[in-house]
């Protein structure tokens, strides 16, 4: 299963990752071009910007419907 399968299943179950989980978790480089690829496939995936508890600002991904074919 490639990265980018593992991360849409991961959207498909109702999880939200962020920007920062992608890159450290499916050792994605570039996370916003995984999202945009899974967007152009016809997924519906929002972003949001968040704080972390450190304080930084970072993209919060979810699965907001289903693909469209």
């Amino acid at each position: 299963m490639s990265r980018q399968a593992k991360l849409l299943t991961q959207l498909q179950k109702g999880k939200a990752v962020t920007a920062k989980q992608i890159t450290g978790w499916y050792g994605l480089k570039n996370p916003h071009d995984a999202i945009y690829q899974l967007r152009s496939s016809g997924h519906k995936i929002t972003g949001s910007r968040t704080k972390l508890s450190d304080g930084t600002t970072t993209m919060r991904y979810t699965m907001s419907g289903k693909a469209k074919r």
